[in-house]
Parts: C-alpha cells; sequence; structure tokens
C-alpha cells in the first residue's frame, strides 16, 4: 500500500510540474525585450535569452520595490546567455536593461494567482 501511495503521489507531482509554462523573453539587438509584457501564472517560469546586444535582466526589489518579489541577472554581458526565474507570487513586476534604461528597455510581467491545482499528497493533513 506504501508504495502504491507513493507511486501515486509522485505521479501527480510530475504531471503538476509538467503543467507548469515556460514562457521565453529575448533580449534583442534593437535594445527591446520580446515580447515586452506577458501575462503568466503563478509557478510558471520566465525565461530571457540574450540575443544580441550588451544586456541583463533587473527587476530587483531596490529598483522596483513594488515589485511583489525580486529577480536580477547580474551585470550586463554580450556574450549569449540565459536567465530564468520562477514567478511564485501574483502581482505585477516590472523590469529593466540597466545599461538601456535611456532607451526605454522596460518589461512586464502580470502573474495571476491561484490558476494550478496543488499537487497531491496523502501524507497532507488539514490542521
Amino acid at each position: 500500500m506504501k508504495k502504491f501511495l507513493l507511486s501515486l503521489s509522485l505521479l501527480t507531482f510530475a504531471l503538476y510540474q509538467a503543467k507548469a509554462t515556460v514562457h521565453t523573453v529575448d533580449a534583442t539587438s534593437d535594445r527591446v525585450f520580446v515580447p515586452s509584457s506577458l501575462n503568466i501564472q503563478a509557478g510558471d517560469t520566465v525565461r530571457w535569452e540574450n540575443k544580441g546586444g550588451n544586456h541583463n535582466v533587473n527587476g530587483s526589489k531596490a529598483d522596483f520595490p513594488n515589485n511583489p518579489e525580486g529577480f536580477f541577472k547580474g551585470d550586463a554581458s554580450a556574450d549569449p546567455w540565459v536567465f530564468e526565474f520562477v514567478f511564485k507570487l501574483p502581482g505585477t513586476y516590472r523590469y529593466q536593461c540597466d545599461p538601456h534604461v535611456s532607451f526605454n528597455m522596460f518589461g512586464t510581467i502580470v502573474v495571476a494567482g491561484g490558476g494550478r491545482a496543488t499537487p497531491f499528497s496523502p501524507w497532507a493533513r488539514k490542521k
């Protein structure tokens, strides 16, 4: 019985993980994020890719104190890079490319909450 419950729990968790979505944003040589705005669900991942130019991703709480949580892809680099962040908290997030603020290289992500089912655990109990 324990093996069955463990298998059921692992299968449910795997199915839950499969529903999470990855959204891609490109940092381009035109000094823009493409797309510049996204609407996603809590638990989704955003993957930024440098497609040309000297860029970073800065959604830090220091620069955007109204963000529900901060995210930051270090110093700007012209080398190809990938940065991923899982958005767990609902709300509106703003971010920028630090070297290109004067070119209005900003992005917005709106995260809706509660859109994903919670994985089943046979060991979880209500308190």
